[in-house]
């Protein structure tokens, strides 16, 4: 091979030096190189494709350095390799040593030194594979046992190995340097035709001569050989023919084994024609198959049809996963070795089927080679199946985490796996031989046991629940099959017992039965469980002539601690209100939790209302310390409705509905109280519930309305804008007033869905009067509480004023002034992002609640509402005129507008001017109107 054609693999960790390398390989003409990173994908690479020539890095990543790559490569393949290294470490050279490299290259690595190195090592490798191929060729031709002769194109002999000269009892002199031609003739061949001048024409003709018959020769001592010759072209490695070889081999033996072996076969097909194994006979050389006997069709599913061009004509058919197996068989047979195997195979119908096959090589003795293969196929398959379940078997009892244990007829224990010891504590060496009453708890009578043996006797087996006891004394339960254990007469022979320690099932039985009567957090009875003790209290006080209470409690704005200080938090405060609960009731009273924030008592036995009313305000007095959650002191109340049997209700249904009305009466009382159930309650229930209906079918049918009442400048009279009030007209009962409905929606969570039809009405209205003419007209709009605390407000105003197209700065947003003081901190945040809408802002009702100056001047608020709860004295009133007169003044220092509302005299709005108030409402100018209304209002102007 010419050096430039030459395949080098770079192996060199650093990319930036492997690519400089190859780039120089590239430059001198070596464009078939590879490069890999590590030792391991090196000797992998070389595996796959050899190359001429290795550029090995010393120092590798990895667990393979490039010296352990180098020697292992070196043991397989005989590839020059030139050490790569930056540095001259004598321990590393030494080592290299080893491995017998061409050469050393220090990087970074210099062209012309790469180039000297490439061109001596690969001359040096070219010389010494022809050197190692003549060698090998020279022993070759010594060494082989047929004889052959070789003589070049000009027709003279170079080379005759012994096996020739003994054949032709001559000396090695005086056969080399004759012309091929006068050795032939030296001998008389049975075929005139035959002669050199046609062999080697013959052999240029066809790339060699193979005969198809035999030759007699004629030997020197008058003895003959029968002998098959064949010859073929030697050539360089230019592919240039420089000389012939031609083998003579020995033919006789073979015809004589072939007679008697035909003879044996005859009576061979005779005897296996008759056995259910498969029996195939080839002829390696032919690599025929000349014998099968009919078994193989009835194991392969389909006939064989001789001679067959197949050594093994099984191989097609070996299962995909288990030509591994037949691979390393075919090994052994090279090696002239007998084998078996078992496999499966794949009949062309797609069954599958196991067989097991043995191979004999019959060897040829004058050549010491294989000329006849003998295969004897079984089919396992049944074989493979029941060895397959027994080693299941062995395998489930070995493994199964149940115990096992057979016994005699007389009970004495013979066996029992590892199981059985886990479970009972016992070894193997400690039960064997021991009574199965061993393991009994003495927590079952005799006639236990003897109804058991008795089914057994019967049915041949049990099953069920039985506590035994372990090595320890400890007892726990299993559960139990037993089995008998018949010969083929049917008679008993063993029992065997197979158990389970079911101890954490029943304790898992015992937790899901708890689990699904109680509260999680609590412990206390769920809803299931009390209605289930309820029903019962009802009975009992039944039969007693006595009461029974139920008592429902709410927390009061329980939802603030979770939004505030987390769901943690509130599940801690459930948990030390339960605590505090636990001390309030009797052991035979009921404490349950329905979920969120509600608890149900039920209290049995009542003999007055004084009894169960002394409960209520002990549960009430539980509020009175505070709740220390984290480090967060929470001051908590609770409203609570309590229902009595049997004056309220004679079923739990009733009694816990009731409970639930009364609960809701005492809320509206303004919460932190208990009220008993009466039947007023029902009817005003019944009365909010299908308000709350109506609430909904309003607003789908349009029923709802807005009013606009004018806020009007002190100083120059003219109307400046409007706040935006909801009406709704009940197609039944008329006009109803907010004051009706707007308290139930808040309750209900209806006032989110109402809130954002008013924000986009009187946006809407609010744009139609700009398109009009009444420019710089501005709308205010209250929120409420729940609005504003737990709905994405910002997103809502934001959506109404892209919806509608108002400018922000002509939407006003009322908020009361509690609604921001409960929740101050987190409401900034808010705030700012309303304000960064471009919207105003303003506290409503001011002065009625209890402002934080410090919070106040956090917010970023542009006006203050005075309640008309200070208005409507003015300016008689000392005290009012004073509040009026401080929130004006607080807001001008905090440079901020301030309206007062519900001004009806004219002596209101004199003071109010007076005292530098900026604008008013009220009927003083004009009540809440219609739209149509107002507009002639503006038209008045």
């Amino acid at each position: 091979m010419e050096s430039k054609t030459a395949t080098i693999l770079i192996v060199e960790d650093d990319p930036l030096i492997a690519q400089d390398i190859q780039n120089k390989l590239r430059n001198q003409g070596y464009t078939n190189t590879y490069i890999v990173d590590n030792g391991i994908d090196a000797v992998n690479h070389v595996a796959r494709i050899p190359p001429d020539l290795i550029l090995m890095d010393i120092v590798l990543p990895g667990d393979m350095d490039g010296i352990q790559a180098a020697g292992l490569i070196k043991q397989q393949f005989n590839i020059p390799i030139i050490y790569l290294t930056a540095y001259s470490n004598q321990d590393f050279l030494d080592r290299a040593q080893i491995t017998d490299p061409m050469a050393y290259i220090l990087k970074p690595v210099a062209e012309r030194e790469l180039y000297a190195a490439l061109s001596i090592a690969l001359n040096k490798a070219k010389n010494e594979r022809q050197r190692d191929e003549i060698s090998l060729l020279n022993a070759t031709l010594i060494s082989f046992a047929e004889a052959l002769i070789v003589w070049n194109v000009a027709g003279k002999v170079v080379k005759a190995n012994s096996s020739l000269l003994r054949l032709l009892g001559l000396q090695e002199s005086e056969v080399m340097g004759l012309d091929i031609s006068e050795v032939i003739d030296l001998y008389q061949l049975d075929d005139p035709a035959f002669n050199t001048t046609s062999l080697v024409y013959t052999i240029q003709q066809n790339g060699g001569y193979q005969d198809t018959e035999n030759f007699i020769l004629n030997l020197k001592n008058n003895a003959t050989l029968s002998i098959r010759i064949s010859a073929s072209q030697i050539f360089d490695k230019q592919k240039s023919c420089y000389g012939y070889v031609l083998q003579i081999r020995d033919d006789s033996q073979r015809q004589r084994y072939e007679i008697a072996l035909l003879d044996s076969e005859t009576r061979f097909r005779q005897l296996v024609s008759h056995i259910e194994s498969i029996f195939i006979l080839s002829d390696t050389r032919k690599k025929q198959v000349i014998y099968v006997s009919p078994a193989y069709e009835k194991i392969y599913g389909q006939q064989l049809s001789l001679p067959a061009n197949d050594n093994f004509p099984f191989i097609n058919y070996i299962h995909f996963d288990d030509q591994t197996k037949v691979a390393k068989l075919l090994l052994a047979l090279d090696k002239k070795e007998p084998c078996e195997e078992t496999f499966r195979i794949t009949k062309p119908d797609g069954i599958i089927r196991w067989v097991h096959a043995r191979c004999y090589p019959v060897i040829e003795p004058q050549k010491d080679e294989i000329y006849r293969m003998a295969c004897i196929i079984d089919d396992v398959t049944l074989q493979k199946a029941s060895e397959q379940k027994l080693q299941q078997a062995a395998k489930v009892y070995d493994t199964t985490t149940e115990g096992i244990m057979i016994t005699d007829t007389q009970f004495t224990i013979v066996a029992v796996n590892h199981a059985f010891s886990d479970i009972t504590g016992y070894s193997e060496n400690e039960i064997i031989g021991q009574q199965s009453r061993l393991l009994q708890s003495g927590l079952h009578d005799r006639n236990f046991y003897q109804n058991l043996w008795d089914f057994v006797q019967t049915a041949g087996y049990w099953q069920g629940e039985i506590t035994h006891r372990k090595k320890n004394g400890d007892t726990c339960p299993l559960w139990v099959s037993i089995s008998t254990i018949y010969e083929d007469d049917k008679k008993a022979v063993n029992y065997i017992a197979m158990f389970s320690d079911i101890s954490s099932i029943k304790q898992s039985q015992e937790k899901l039965e708890y689990l699904a009567h109680h509260d999680h957090l609590t412990g206390f009875a769920n809803r299931l469980l009390f209605n289930a003790r309820l029903e019962h209290a009802i009975d009992q006080a039944h039969r007693n002539r006595t009461m029974a209470g139920v008592i429902l409690l709410d927390l009061d704005r329980f939802k603030d601690v979770n939004d505030s200080l987390g769901h943690a938090a509130g599940d801690d405060l459930l948990k030390q209100l339960a605590k505090r609960f636990r001390h309030c009731l009797r052991e035979e009273d009921t404490l349950g939790r329905l979920g969120g924030d509600e608890f149900i008592f039920l209290v049995e036995d009542v003999e007055n209302i004084e009894r169960i009313e002394y409960i209520a305000q002990k549960i009430q007095d539980t509020f009175l310390t505070p709740f220390i959650i984290g480090t967060s002191e929470v001051v908590m109340t609770a409203s609570m409705g309590i229902s009595l049997y049997p004056s309220n209700g004679d079923s739990v249904a009733k009694l816990v509905k009731y409970a639930d009305i009364a609960m809701y009466k005492a809320k509206q009382r303004g919460k932190n109280c208990f009220a008993f159930y009466n039947e007023n309650f029902n009817k005003d229930h019944d009365r909010r519930l299908q308000m709350a209906t109506q609430l909904r079918l309003g607003l789908e049918h349009d029923e709802f309305t807005l009013h606009y009442q004018p806020q009007l400048c002190l100083k120059t009279g003219t109307i400046t804008g409007m706040e935006a009030l909801i009406r709704w007209q009940h197609p039944d009962t008329g006009m109803i007033p907010p004051m009706d409905f707007i308290p139930l929606a808040e309750e209900t969570g209806f006032i989110e869905k109402l809130g954002q039809w008013v924000l986009l009405e009187a946006c809407k209205q609010c744009k139609l009067w700009h398109q009009q003419g009444h420019e710089g007209l501005l709308v205010a709009v209250n929120l409420s509480a729940r609005e504003f605390m737990f709905t994405d407000i910002v997103s809502v105003v934001k959506a109404a004023l892209v919806k509608t197209g108002l400018e922000p700065q002509f939407l006003e947003l009322e908020i009361t002034e509690s609604s921001l003081m409960d929740q101050a901190e987190r409401v900034v945040d808010t705030l700012v992002n309303l304000k960064a809408l471009g919207v105003k802002l303003s506290i409503d009702d001011f002065g009625t609640g209890y402002s934080s100056l410090s919070y106040l001047k956090g917010f970023p608020i542009d006006k203050l509402k005075i309640d008309r709860s200070f208005v409507n004295d003015l300016p008689h009133d000392k005290q009012d005129a004073a509040i009026a007169k401080s929130v004006i003044v607080l807001a001008k220092s905090l440079d901020l507008t301030v309206i007062a509302e519900g001004v009806e005299t004219q002596a209101q709005s004199d003071f109010l001017l007076s005292q530098g108030c900026d604008e008013i409402q009220g009927y003083l100018f004009s009540p809440a109107v219609t739209a149509d209304s107002f507009e002639k209002l503006l038209l008045k102007q």
